[in-house]
């Protein structure tokens, strides 16, 4: 994984799969303080996920 320090932020790239369908995601900060990660709806949803409302 190859991680890049820019404007005070840590960021990378992931690969999602999904039902054998991936895609790859550019410039995803990390954020070591955080108890979830999301993703935007418009990036995921060519993988065919479905959006869960709270």
């Amino acid at each position: 994984m190859k991680i890049y320090y820019r404007n005070r932020l840590l960021y990378t790239s992931v690969i999602l799969s999904y039902r054998g369908k991936q895609i790859k995601l550019d410039d995803i900060i990390i954020d070591t303080g955080s108890a979830t990660t999301l993703f935007d709806v418009d990036e995921v949803l060519p993988l065919g996920m479905k959006i869960a409302v709270y």
